[in-house]
C-alpha cells in the first residue's frame, strides 16, 4: 500500500484528506476534458456506453488496486460510479455535437409519418434550440421556479465547465411572460435514453432548451401542469431539459431577466432566436 503519512491528530489526517481529495477533483476534471472529446470520435450511443471498454477499464483498476494493497471492491465501486456519471454527460455531448455544428438555428422538422405514440396518432413538430454559447449545468442544475404576477422565473445554474466565460456556481435566470402554466418534474437523463420521455424520439437531444412549434397532441399528457394565468392565444410551448427532470412552460415568450446577477447578463449570452420566434 502507498505510504500514509503518520497523523498525530484527527485534523491533521482531515488536512491530508482534504488534500487528496483536490488533487482527486483535479484529475476528474481533467478526465471530463477527454471525455467530452472522446464524444466527437464516435458515432452511435452504443460506441459512448461502450460496455466491453468499461469492463477493461475496471479490470484494469481492480488489478492496480491489488498490486498498491487497496481494497479492490472498493476500488471498483467508485469506478463503476464515476465512469458511468462519465457516460452520462458523454452520451448529453454526442448529442450535442450531433446538432451544433452550425451557428444558424437548430431546426428539426418532423414528418406526419413519424409516429409520436401509439395511442395518440402523430403529428408535425419543430424543435428550435434557444441555448446559444450557454447551458445549464450537465450534473447539478439545480432548476426552481417562481411565478411573478403573470410572468414565471426560471433558475438554474450554469455549465462553467463547457463554457468557461461562467464562474463556478453561477445561475440564469430566464422569465417567460405571461405563462399560462408550467411544469418541473419526471423524466430525468436516464429515463429520457430509455425511450421513457414521450419526446424522447423527437427532440434532438437531452440536455437542451427548446421552443416547439406545431399542434403537440401529446401537450396536456402530464398530471403536474401548474396553471398560473389565463390562455392568451398566443402561448408558445418551450421545453428545457435538465439532468433530473424536466421543465416545460406554455407562455407568450420566452427573456433573459435583467438582473445583475444573472450570469448570462453578466456574459453578454443571448437566447438564439430564429425570425420565426416572437421577440
Amino acid at each position: 500500500m502507498k505510504d500514509v503519512i503518520p497523523c498525530e491528530s484527527i485534523d491533521e489526517i482531515r488536512a491530508n484528506i482534504d488534500r487528496i481529495d483536490a488533487g482527486i477533483v483535479s484529475l476528474i476534471a481533467e478526465r471530463g476534458g477527454y471525455v467530452k472529446q472522446a464524444a466527437c470520435f464516435k458515432k452511435t450511443t452504443d460506441e459512448v456506453k461502450a460496455p466491453q471498454r468499461v469492463e477493461h477499464v475496471i479490470n484494469k483498476v481492480r488489478d492496480l488496486a491489488r498490486e498498491l494493497g487497496a481494497d479492490a471492491a472498493v476500488t471498483e465501486q467508485v469506478y463503476r460510479t464515476m465512469i458511468a456519471a462519465f457516460i452520462d454527460a458523454e452520451l448529453v455531448e454526442h448529442a450535442s455535437r450531433q446538432i451544433n455544428s452550425s451557428s444558424e438555428p437548430i431546426v428539426i422538422n418532423l414528418t406526419d409519418s413519424q409516429s409520436i405514440d401509439a395511442e395518440s396518432g402523430s403529428a408535425s413538430l419543430t424543435f428550435l434550440q434557444l441555448t446559444d454559447g450557454w447551458n445549464a449545468d450537465l450534473n447539478a442544475p439545480n432548476p426552481t421556479t417562481q411565478v411573478d404576477g403573470r410572468d414565471l422565473l426560471l433558475k438554474f445554474d450554469l455549465d462553467a465547465m463547457q463554457f468557461p466565460d461562467f464562474e463556478l456556481n453561477e445561475f440564469a435566470i430566464l422569465r417567460f411572460e405571461n405563462c399560462e402554466r408550467y411544469r418541473l418534474g419526471a423524466t430525468n437523463d436516464e429515463g429520457w435514453y430509455r425511450g421513457k420521455c414521450r419526446f424522447s424520439s423527437l427532440a434532438p437531444a437531452w440536455g437542451e432548451f427548446y421552443l416547439i412549434r406545431g399542434a403537440d397532441p401529446l401537450l396536456a399528457l402530464p398530471a403536474d401542469w401548474q396553471a398560473v394565468g389565463t390562455p392568451s392565444g398566443q402561448g408558445q410551448h418551450f421545453l428545457f431539459y435538465f439532468r433530473e427532470n424536466t421543465f416545460e412552460c406554455v407562455a407568450d415568450q420566452v427573456v433573459i431577466e435583467p438582473n445583475a446577477d444573472n450570469g448570462l447578463v453578466r456574459t453578454g449570452k443571448k437566447l438564439r432566436v430564429p425570425s420565426s420566434v416572437r421577440k
